[in-house]
């Protein structure tokens, strides 16, 4: 006969199976990440190339990306948002939308769903170009 409390300890159990396989997933994906920037220094390709920092750096943000208990903020193009974004500069030369993140000084990280940073960004006023 099954206890009362099984059926909780089961669905709790079952979560940290989930939390445990996730970042299993992490850490493989971070370690192929070093694998990968680690071959071109081995090598001696000269690694201010920036196709194999744009490949690394892609790559960081698929395997940080696929993982569920991470989300990254911070994206040009995104509208900024008070609880997600801290502004450094108000940029008055562009095309965009106001509050559009025309480019990001470092981005956000929330994880299982708290926010650790918020995203620090440069954004437009939407006031257009200038002369």
């Amino acid at each position: 006969m099954e206890t009362p409390a099984a059926g909780p300890e089961r669905l709790l159990l079952h979560e940290l199976i989930r939390l445990d396989l996730d970042t299993e997933a992490l850490v493989e994906g971070i370690t192929d990440l070093l694998d990968t920037l680690g071959r071109p220094l081995d090598d001696g390709v000269d690694t201010a190339d920036h196709t194999v920092l744009r490949k690394t750096a892609a790559q960081l943000e698929t395997v940080l990306s696929a993982h569920s208990a991470v989300e990254l903020i911070g994206r040009r193009g995104e509208l900024a948002a008070p609880e997600t974004h801290h502004v450094v500069e108000t940029n008055e030369t562009t095309d965009m939308p106001a509050n559009t993140v025309v480019k990001v000084i470092e981005r956000g990280i929330r994880y299982r769903g708290n926010l650790l940073r918020p995203a620090s960004v440069i954004i437009s006023s939407g006031k257009g170009t200038q002369s």
